[in-house]
């Protein structure tokens, strides 16, 4: 008799650890402030609470290991419009799923994963090269399929990408590409720039500058100088032209710098100037 009640109270023991682990999960925020529908079900289930917080350990590592600037602001816009997502959930199964997916979309920043996300997977898609852009002049790459959407990236003739998905939005037809560069950034851009085949993704030389284009190029390589690091450390995130004085304006990042560095140059591709774009 008295084994046999030792052995309940120990089977019950047993069965009770995993609830109580549960009772003391806790989100990333406090709950006594929850204010909103999801905000409350977070918190009432400790499940999702046990998720949003390992979701807020995710969130920072990511930002933390982002060595370019551009893609620390990527995370942050990601996560913005995650929020929103997560937001229209109507109960605790959408909500699981939603975290689950950011979660394991966060870690793969981490991991080497980086824009890799739905779809594709990272160095799958047709390689093709842009071109029919005006002379003096960048195809901007935006962060939906559309052109309101922000403008993430800019690219010109000759530059090479990999295009993942497309889609009809109105009388205009959208690709999702992603950059043949470490960072594979991704971005969508309007598909009558986009021609052709790029050739075989292996053929493509490594390093960060090789993004067609010589001023870009050339900003690139100054950009590099100045910082005091290897041309193949740095990265074009977007370009335009000054409508003041007619300069080719090239934004670069480097690794791990808070933001990037400018480089303008002249009408005959000469740099004229370089310099941080942050403060400090």
């Amino acid at each position: 008799m008295t084994f046999l009640i030792k052995w309940t109270i120990a089977i019950a023991a047993i069965l009770a650890t995993p609830l109580a682990s549960q009772v003391h999960a806790a989100p990333s925020f406090d709950c006594a402030k929850a204010s909103t529908r999801v905000e409350r079900m977070i918190c009432d289930n400790p499940r999702i609470a046990q998720l949003d917080s390992e979701l807020a350990d995710a969130y920072r590592i990511a930002l933390r290991d982002a060595p370019w600037a551009s893609a620390n602001r990527r995370i942050r816009e990601e996560q913005k419009a995650w929020i929103a997502e997560r937001n229209r959930c109507r109960d605790p199964r959408c909500l699981r799923q939603s975290y689950r997916q950011r979660i394991a979309r966060l870690r793969s920043e981490v991991s080497g994963g980086g824009n890799s996300g739905a779809g594709s997977p990272a160095g799958g898609g047709n390689v093709v090269r842009v071109s029919g852009v005006a002379t003096n002049d960048v195809l901007n790459v935006r962060s939906g399929p559309g052109p309101n959407y922000r403008v993430v990236g800019a690219l010109g003739n000759g530059d090479r990408v990999r295009r993942l998905n497309c889609q009809n939005q109105g009388s205009s037809r959208w690709c999702q590409i992603e950059m043949m560069t470490d960072m594979r950034e991704r971005g969508w851009v309007n598909a009558r720039f986009l021609s052709g085949t790029g050739g075989s993704s292996s053929s493509q030389p490594s390093g960060a500058i090789n993004h067609g284009g010589g001023v870009r190029t050339a900003c690139a390589r100054a950009v590099a100088r100045q910082v005091g690091v290897s041309p193949d450390d740095v990265v074009v995130t977007r370009s335009t032209i000054s409508e003041g004085t007619g300069r080719h304006v090239v934004y670069v990042g480097v690794p791990y710098a808070a933001a990037d560095w400018i480089c303008e140059a002249d009408r005959n591709g000469n740099v004229v100037n370089v310099f941080f774009s942050g403060s400090g």
